[in-house]
């Protein structure tokens, strides 16, 4: 035991050597914070009193951002518009230290979300979003991008929200690169995620790709069902539940490590960018899915779409395996 958490330990603290490529849909996230304190005369709707504005990196980036908060090279390639949202993203990155490989499109405007909370509660979301598919110019574009990008890193990431950056050529054209490619997905009819090297569904994704209902009984069932849809190796995130892997017909529980869930938002983002980090590292799958859930219940305690350090991980890997410790001998 005390093996596999060194083991662990020293992967973390490695982090900062990792080089990872993240391809996806790029968002500009906005949190709008204030107070309720009366309902308006003019409609029965809430009365924000504005107390706080932040932007964030949000979608594909946010992923990006995580790596970047452990100190790794990481570089992201994706589509904006020719707007005052892509120069505020652009100064994002720069502030995060991530490079960026970006599409420039006159057609679309960049990705915005904007969300509204007051009191630790989300009232509203507003999306600002175009989900149209890119021009078969553009799409040549991206992929000749895709290409140069690539040659610099050891593992790639593909985040797809379905906003129409990720199409079934694209994807193709990733996994022909012949590198270790990871995926967020958003099940749709038309893509399948054939040949990734690892698919990281939640559970609602989960189910969609599997056209039925899971449970905690059917983990295993179902993760070795997706793999053979996709050839590749399996990580189920289970929100509350953990993470199931399933890989070279071998399967593993990981038990959530929240001992509070504040904000769930971004979570995804996190697992998927801290495995990829950690296998540029040399973590195993295995080592890289437990380092991910460890990374996980960090992020869901704090609000908003949030990153781990490796500090953080690593004092609560110390913390839960001395409370372990003081259970076993009580």
């Amino acid at each position: 035991m005390k093996e596999a958490l060194g083991n662990l330990q020293k992967h973390i603290s490695h982090l900062n050597k990792a080089r990872v490529l993240i391809i996806g849909d790029l968002m500009l996230d906005k949190f709008i914070q204030g107070s309720v304190e009366r309902i308006s005369p003019e409609a029965p709707v809430p009365i924000i009193n504005v107390t706080n504005e932040q932007f964030f990196l949000g979608g594909a980036a946010n992923a990006a951002r995580n790596v970047a908060a452990y100190g790794g090279d990481v570089c992201i390639v994706g589509v904006v518009g020719k707007d005052e949202d892509s120069t505020l993203f652009q100064s994002l990155l720069v502030e995060s230290q991530i490079r960026s490989r970006l599409l420039v499109s006159k057609e679309r405007p960049t990705i915005r979300k904007v969300r509204i909370i007051s009191q630790g509660q989300q009232l509203i979301r507003f999306d600002y979003e175009e989900q149209s598919p890119l021009s078969d110019t553009e799409y040549l574009d991206l992929k000749n991008i895709i290409s140069e990008a690539s040659k610099d890193y050891d593992i790639i990431v593909v985040s797809d929200y379905a906003k129409g950056l990720i199409n079934q050529d694209v994807f193709d054209h990733i996994t022909s690169i012949g590198k270790r490619v990871i995926v967020d997905p958003k099940p749709r009819p038309s893509i399948k995620y054939k040949n990734a090297y690892l698919v990281t569904p939640n559970t609602r994704e989960t189910e969609i790709m599997i056209d039925n209902k899971i449970s905690s009984s059917s983990y295993e069932e179902v993760a070795k069902k997706i793999s053979q849809i996709t050839s590749g190796n399996v990580l189920l995130t289970l929100s509350e539940n953990g993470m199931f892997l399933y890989s070279n017909d071998s399967a593993l529980h990981l038990e959530s490590k929240s001992a509070k869930v504040y904000d769930v938002t971004g979570a995804g983002d996190t697992v998927i960018s801290t495995v990829a980090a950690a296998l540029s590292v040399g973590a195993s799958l295995s080592e890289a899915a437990e380092i991910a859930n460890y990374a996980a219940a960090i992020v869901v305690s704090k609000p908003g779409t949030a990153v781990a350090s490796q500090n953080e991980i690593i004092e609560l890997i110390k913390e839960l395996e001395l409370r372990n410790i003081n259970v076993s001998t009580n």
